[in-house]
């Protein structure tokens, strides 16, 4: 089997801007999550929640 240099294999996979979009998106998603856990322990925990 030959193997594929980097070039190749971001060829295939849909190239670099596809990787980086795709790793945007995951980062984007776990901000988000994150920050909806952060607000809903603070809503949880607040003492000012009426």
């Amino acid at each position: 089997m030959k193997s594929l240099n980097i070039t190749e294999l971001k060829a295939i996979n849909g190239g670099e801007v596809n990787d980086a979009r795709r790793n945007g998106e995951k980062t984007g998603n776990f901000l988000r999550e994150a920050k909806n856990l952060a607000g809903d322990l603070i809503e949880t925990f607040s003492p000012l929640k009426g």
